[in-house]
């Protein structure tokens, strides 16, 4: 170690409790200690400081907290600075901070400095060294939980172990909220384009729909026009064609456009083998694939409904469950109805029970019978039974109209 004549460093560590060793020349050989040279100021004194190793030379393996004390004497002025850390010797990592008067100026800390955990709880710090945010200093929030703060990954890495925990469970209490707080609207494909009323669930037994612009037009509606006259579309008043190659003329067009809507209708077609293509469940699976990248939600449950029946693909509930919640969160009645019932085989009734109440108010039928029978079981309260019948009801109410009444009374 080289000599300075107007500085000494002495770096120690303290045991609670213990004896105080102090690491001088020898020793600093041993441990591995490494002096760092601070330039003399004006008043021609030059600061060492000796930074530890990762983990102290020591030969003790309690887990009990060390107190670490650094001290830089230069002529008259002397500065010690003190350093308890609440974790063990094998989680320390070296922080030293050392500031000296110089003619009257108070010198800056050491540059050179590792991260130990903070104890100010402010959102604007490093949770992990405490380095305030500011024009030099951007901080990262934890992308996981939005918990805390970093000023670099070398700090959110160090930090980690401590915050594992409760990252963990935030990032789980945030996935739910997110679950539980979208989807409470059905999507606009579910409303009749013409009176513009919800489409009663489920949509197949209430609704027809036309290839020529892929929308669905409640029975209602098409009873109307047809009592009118009109044969055509009732939308866009394209001829409708009298045979299934004709439909499907009309199909491959839309799916050349890129319509999401067309192109998961046209795996269903595969996958029922109709309007004479041959029935493929793997080309059914990859028209769907495409439909749900290009944002379609009637694609998703398909996914989520083939992989949890291993129609085509291997059978996986778990990947079942991630369609089922992308299709649920954006407004898929009968998504939300499945992950209820994917909650209800775990045991998470109350879970359960959140899913089928959020489609009970959109008008599923079935959900409100799943509450039902969890209530006969005292797996639900009767408010939340109430709950349930309350929002459907309101749901069927809105759902209805004159023209649905008629077409339903004449068996359209």
């Amino acid at each position: 170690m080289p000599r300075y004549a107007h500085a000494t460093v002495v770096w120690s560590y303290v045991k609670k409790g213990g004896d105080k060793r102090v690491l001088g020349p020898a020793s600093q050989r041993r441990s591995g200690v490494e002096p760092i040279t601070e330039p003399a100021g004006q008043g021609g004194r030059a600061h060492t400081l000796l930074l530890p190793p990762a983990r102290p030379a020591t030969r003790r393996t309690a887990a009990s907290p060390f107190r670490f004390t650094t001290t830089v004497c230069g002529g008259a002025a002397a500065a010690r600075s003190h350093h308890e850390l609440p974790f063990s010797r094998q989680d320390f990592q070296p922080s030293i901070t050392v500031s000296a008067e110089n003619n009257g100026r108070q010198r800056q800390p050491c540059p050179m400095m590792s991260c130990v955990p903070a104890v100010d709880g402010s959102d604007e710090v490093c949770a992990n060294c405490g380095t305030t945010a500011s024009d030099t200093v951007k901080l990262k929030s934890c992308t996981a939980c939005r918990l805390v703060k970093y000023c670099g990954v070398d700090c959110q890495r160090a930090h980690r172990k401590q915050h594992k925990k409760a990252c963990m469970q935030r990032a789980a209490e945030l996935k739910d909220e997110e679950l539980y707080s979208q989807g409470h609207e059905r999507p606009e494909r579910d409303f009749c384009p013409i009176c513009t009323l919800p489409i009663p669930i489920p949509m197949e037994e209430h609704s027809v729909l036309k290839a020529c612009c892929m929308k669905r037009i409640c029975k209602g509606c098409a009873m109307a026009a047809l009592k009118r006259g009109m044969i055509d579309c009732p939308f866009c008043r394209t001829p409708l064609p009298d045979n299934d190659a004709g439909v499907l003329a009309l199909l491959q067009a839309r799916v050349g456009k890129k319509d999401p809507d067309a192109i998961n209708h046209l795996g269903q077609e595969y996958m029922q083998g109709s309007l004479g293509l041959q029935k493929s469940m793997r080309r059914a699976i990859g028209r769907w694939m495409e439909a749900a990248e290009l944002g379609s939600v009637g694609a998703l449950y398909n996914l989520g409904v083939a992989h949890e029946r291993g129609a085509g693909v291997g059978q996986d509930t778990a990947k079942a469950a991630k369609f089922y919640t992308k299709a649920a969160m954006q407004g898929c009645v009968q998504s939300r109805h499945n992950l209820g019932c994917f909650e209800g085989k775990k045991g998470n009734h109350n879970r359960a029970v959140r899913h089928f109440l959020i489609s009970a108010k959109m008008g599923d039928k079935d959900s409100v019978e799943a509450i039902k029978k969890r209530f006969v079981q005292g797996l639900s309260t009767k408010e939340q039974y109430a709950e349930a019948l309350r929002g459907y009801q309101e749901a069927v109410e809105e759902m209805k109209s004159h023209d649905r009444d008629e077409a339903k009374r004449l068996g359209y």
